[in-house]
């Protein structure tokens, strides 16, 4: 999930790529997570917008720090209204929107 500060507001992915930069140890990391080592996973909000927010994360080996994939994501985030906004800024009247949605 990829927000920037709470409450969260719908969004629309524009872009979402992932780059491998170790195939060999991505192999050992992603194909039975279950039995492998731990992996450090580093989500950094690279440009925020006012509509479009950019994010870029990196994969890293924990023991070496080595740089195993990355991936970014670009995001647009519209509410189109004032009251949009003030709704999903506001923690007690967003919680009562997303309950009284159930």
């Amino acid at each position: 999930v990829f927000r920037a500060g709470l409450p969260a507001a719908p969004g629309l992915s524009l872009q979402m790529q992932t780059e491998v930069v170790d195939k060999q140890r991505a192999k050992e990391y992603f194909q039975d997570p279950v039995k492998s080592p731990q992996l450090d996973i580093i989500n950094t909000v690279a440009k925020l917008g006012k509509t479009i927010s950019h994010t870029r994360t990196e994969f890293r080996c924990p023991s070496s720090n080595d740089l195993i994939a990355f991936s970014s994501h670009v995001k647009y985030m519209p509410s189109g209204s004032y009251w949009m906004d003030y709704l999903f800024r506001n923690r007690q009247l967003y919680d009562f929107y997303v309950n009284a949605s159930l």
